[in-house]
């Protein structure tokens, strides 16, 4: 596993160039100053080293609070991407396999069932055709719904978002809990 980024360093001791980073800053202010973003934090780091850590703008053109270097951003579906490099990274370790059921990580989700039609009676479930693994995950094949629907909506959804999965005032566990008491969308690997 990669060890935390704690130096900060010349660019030009890992190989880059400290004069072509500060083009950064102005890329960076161009786009607050035309106000297509409100604040931007950017770091750039190599060999475990810091060679660029900037801030620009406001956290919020209502309040005009200037960005801080530690604001916490909303990254929506950009976690994604991460999320996958990271697990590849840990399967490249042999942590797991990209089959392992995911009932055998977080066993709460090994007896969730499929809701069998459209019309959102949950008493019409069926059982799964085969368990959800941690590559249907990575293929966002699970089956899972994410309880809101930018095209149609669907029954799915609609229980998604009842079950109100997205509260921030929940635990982990909690929202696993939850999870694990709603249908599937869908049968795993379709």
């Amino acid at each position: 596993m990669a060890n935390l980024i704690t130096e900060v360093g010349s660019p030009e001791n890992v190989g880059m160039s400290s004069e072509r980073l500060l083009r950064i800053d102005n890329a960076l202010q161009r786009y607050v100053d035309q106000e297509k973003l409100s604040g931007i934090v950017a770091l750039i780091a190599r060999e475990e080293q810091v060679v660029y850590f900037e801030r620009f703008g406001q956290m919020s053109r209502e309040t005009g609070m200037p960005m801080q270097s530690d604001t916490i951003f909303r990254i929506a579906s950009m976690t994604k991407p991460l999320t996958s490099v990271a697990a590849m990274t840990l399967w490249e370790e042999g942590r797991f396999q990209l089959d392992d059921p995911v009932s055998r990580y977080i066993p709460e989700l090994g007896s969730m069932k499929v809701l069998q039609d459209g019309n959102g009676a949950v008493n019409n479930l069926v059982e799964p055709e085969r368990q959800m693994t941690v590559r249907d995950l990575l293929r966002h094949t699970s089956g899972l719904s994410l309880g809101i629907s930018l095209l149609e909506a669907s029954p799915v959804n609609k229980i998604y978002q009842d079950a109100d999965l997205h509260n921030a005032n929940q635990t982990l566990e909690e929202m696993t809990l939850k999870l694990s008491q709603l249908p599937l969308a869908g049968h795993p690997g379709a």
